[in-house]
């Protein structure tokens, strides 16, 4: 009893201090800044990834790969603070708010952030700041859809779209 006590009291002291990283300190572990406030196919899988939001920031990290496709990731919120999204999971979308996130086995197509930028000007420029080499997904594919949201399925900024609770 005693040693499990303590091992608790261990993991929770040695996790901790992650969960309350700055903006900059995430921004220093990123290896790619995404373009959007969504990750799409072009992103999946890709380590330390940065997603910026406004005030807040959010680092995916630690995929799970299954099968050839992932099916789980971690994330670190700036300063530990409440995150929501969408996942989109084939033809079917679900919420989600937790640090770690992995499915049932289907495939991750797409994460949404969308719903909690708070930057006046919208979170479509995230990729500005990206390390040489690396970014957010490349040019428009000249398809007509929105490049800061592929797909076109990143709410507006009319308030249409998908609310996160």
């Amino acid at each position: 009893m005693r040693h499990a006590l303590f091992l608790m009291m261990f993991t929770v002291g040695c996790s901790s201090s992650s969960l309350t990283e700055s903006v900059a300190e995430l921004e220093q572990r990123a290896a790619s800044v995404n373009d959007c406030c969504e990750i799409d196919d072009r992103s999946l899988g890709r380590e330390d990834h940065l997603v910026r939001l406004g005030s807040r920031v959010v680092l995916i990290h630690d995929w799970v790969k299954t099968d050839g496709e992932y099916t789980g990731f971690s994330m670190t919120v700036s300063e530990g603070k409440a995150m929501s999204y969408l996942i989109k999971l084939g033809s079917q979308t679900l919420s989600g708010n937790r640090t770690l996130y992995a499915t049932d086995g289907r495939s991750i197509a797409r994460i949404n952030f969308c719903g909690e930028c708070d930057s006046p000007d919208g979170c479509e420029d995230g990729g500005e700041g990206d390390p040489p080499g690396e970014g957010g997904g490349g040019d428009d594919d000249g398809g007509g859809s929105d490049p800061a949201c592929p797909g076109g399925d990143c709410p507006t900024e009319g308030g249409t779209g998908p609310v996160l609770l």
